[in-house]
């Protein structure tokens, strides 16, 4: 649980910064240097957020296992293959703006960095909305009629 809480600060950390970036500074050729750091710690806790998730696929794959392999399959041809795509994919954005022709544009590393923010913040928003409806389930059996 601690890494997608360093994760979702280190994306709101870089957001912010390229955001004051861009509000303080009219020119783009100081901006890569300048967010670089950032980048660096955001792209480094995508991986660690990912690391898990590659292991999961390389031993389902390479175990033989018939039940991993077809559980792997369904998550990546399912119905919310989208889902499992993006919680892959989407952590590790900000590694992009490695690359000077992205990270010298601020307005594009607050993209990358809201775009990785959205499997971090997915599964604690779901949870939170699952205990409000069943709290409120609960409430609503209880009334007398």
């Amino acid at each position: 649980m601690i890494i997608p809480a360093l994760q979702l600060i280190a994306c709101v950390t870089l957001a912010v910064v390229a955001i004051r970036w861009r509000l303080v500074h009219s020119a783009r050729e100081n901006a890569y240097r300048f967010l670089l750091p950032f980048i660096i710690a955001a792209g480094i806790f995508g991986i660690i957020l990912v690391f898990p998730y590659a292991i999961e696929i390389f031993v389902a794959y390479y175990s033989g296992a018939q039940y991993e392999m077809e559980a792997m399959s369904f998550r990546f041809n399912g119905p919310y293959w989208w889902a499992y795509s993006a919680s892959f994919i989407l952590p590790l954005l900000p590694t992009c703006g490695l690359f000077p022709f992205i990270g010298k544009r601020p307005i594009l590393v607050v993209a990358i960095a809201a775009l990785a923010l959205i499997p971090v913040s997915f599964t604690p928003v779901v949870s939170v909305i699952k205990r409000l409806t069943s709290r409120a389930e609960q409430l609503v059996a209880h009334q007398p009629a």
